[in-house]
């Protein structure tokens, strides 16, 4: 996994790689069980598992301690195989702060599947505020469409504090690459969406409902709220600002909630870049096998004459 200057999404906003010299691979070693505190009564196996659990931010703290508590961090399977094929990940879930509530087990989990968890279909895309892979049919949908908190706060009239105590995403600038072709116009983006702190969509809504009650008192609130922007709009009130608000986001939102993820096949050892448009394709492409769908695969098929010995014959 790499920058992409060209994606519309986080991957082309990565921070500089020697920006946070915390993130390295992991160097798992041996290490003193006398050294681990009151964990020294826990067998390594079961550490393992407790701290599949913990969020990427609390396993870097944890890090810290001493020399044994970093090898067994370190020597957690999943852990290891995400800061070996996925370091770039890192940086981007710290740029972001999403490694304060993704847990280790999630992020292994969507690295190791190829599919989006929505319809099957080959997913390059994983969406940080639910730790979801997808594909770009399923991430353009209305729900992953994720509310800025002005937005949430405005809609379901909630509490400011009660939206930020969600699981939210700062959207950082543009990487040095990909601001200078913005700048050229060579990649136009419709909205520039640096500084917006997103939240999911269906987690508001789930807040809100709790907050009154009932899905049915909910809507009732809503309907009022945005009655009484239209009174206040047809009486030629200032209220642009506030209509702003209730425009529903746009695709630019779940773009920016969410980042090329490569997929990891465990059986092989093997990284694959899951593509299917020509956005997903990046110059850094060394030792890199490509994963395709199969209208791309079939489209390739009808440009060769077919497959030799896995080795793709051209026309004449």
């Amino acid at each position: 996994m790499s920058d992409n200057p060209y994606s519309f999404t986080l991957s082309s906003r990565f921070p500089p790689a020697n920006s946070n010299r915390a993130i390295s691979p992991c160097t798992a070693s041996f290490f003193d069980q006398q050294q681990l505190g009151e964990l020294k009564i826990l067998p390594t196996e079961l550490l393992h598992h407790i701290l599949l659990d913990c969020d990427m931010r609390s396993l870097a703290h944890l890090q810290r301690t001493n020399k044994s508590m970093k090898a067994v961090v370190d020597s957690v399977p999943a852990r290891r195989d995400v800061m070996e094929h996925s370091l770039d990940l890192m940086r981007i879930l710290q740029a972001t702060g999403a490694d304060r509530f993704l847990a280790c087990r999630d992020i292994h989990a969507a690295l190791c599947r190829h599919r989006c968890e929505d319809c099957d279909c080959p997913g390059a895309y994983l969406y940080l505020l639910t730790c979801r892979r997808l594909c770009c049919t399923c991430l353009t949908e209305e729900r992953y469409r994720a509310f800025r908190v002005e937005q949430a706060t405005e809609q379901f009239a909630l509490h400011p504090e009660s939206v930020r105590r969600l699981a939210t995403v700062l959207v950082p600038r543009y990487a040095r690459e990909a601001s200078r072709l913005r700048q050229r116009r060579i990649v136009r983006n419709v909205v520039n969406t640096t500084g917006w702190r997103l939240v999911d969509r269906e987690a508001v809504e789930r807040r809100a409902i709790l907050a009154y009650g009932s899905k049915d008192a909910l809507g009732r609130v809503v309907e009022a709220r945005s009655r009484a922007l239209d009174v206040g709009l047809a009486r030629k009130e200032n209220l642009y600002h506030y209509a702003r608000l209730w425009r529903d986001p746009g695709v630019d939102s779940a773009l920016s909630a969410s980042v090329l993820l490569p997929w990891y096949n465990r059986g092989s050892g093997i990284v694959h870049a899951v593509f299917g448009r020509s956005e997903f394709c990046s110059r850094h492409t060394t030792n890199i096998v490509w994963y395709c769908d199969a209208h791309g695969f079939e489209r390739r098929l009808k440009s060769m004459l077919g497959a030799t010995d896995a080795t793709h014959q051209k026309q004449a």
